[in-house]
């Protein structure tokens, strides 16, 4: 989709759809859009930015895993920084049917407030959650627009 089709009252639409996510899921900081939107006619990509160590106290699980600090890839899931077990272990499908789950409860929840917002709020492509990094990371400098070239706060 083509950003420049992309008004401020509908990144403000975002916003408040995703400031209704961060009632539920306290760490989600801001957004952004993936610079490869201009690939896709029918669909509107954002990446959420969120505050690992504030997942870590969402869930009260201590992070593992601090790649989530240097890495330039973002990703599907917000519990990656944890230790899910051995790989393919009972513990490990536990946590990956989870954090699959938590994550599609935001997309749910979304997309219930992107369907709920004002018209002049309202896309003809409704945005969808491509993934998930941390907030002020080097993904955003990878991944970020040059359209807008910024993150926008929740």
């Amino acid at each position: 989709m083509n950003l420049l089709e992309v008004s401020k009252d509908q990144i403000k639409g975002i916003q408040i759809a995703l400031k209704a996510c961060k009632k539920d899921f306290p760490f989600i900081t801001g957004f952004f859009f993936d610079k490869d939107n201009d690939k896709y006619e029918h669909v509107l990509f954002i990446i959420v930015t969120v505050d690992f160590e504030e997942v870590e106290k969402h869930y009260n699980e201590k992070i593992t895993n601090k790649t989530y600090l240097k890495t330039n890839s973002y990703y599907a899931s917000f519990g990656i920084p944890f230790n899910w077990g051995p790989y393919k272990s009972d513990e490990w499908n536990l946590k990956l049917e989870y954090f699959s789950s938590e994550k599609d409860k935001v997309q749910r929840l979304f997309n219930i407030g992107i369907r709920a917002l004002p018209q002049k709020y309202s896309f003809k492509h409704n945005p969808s959650i491509e993934g998930y990094c941390q907030q002020g990371g080097p993904v955003i400098e990878k991944y970020l627009d040059s359209t807008f070239g910024e993150v926008f706060p929740v």
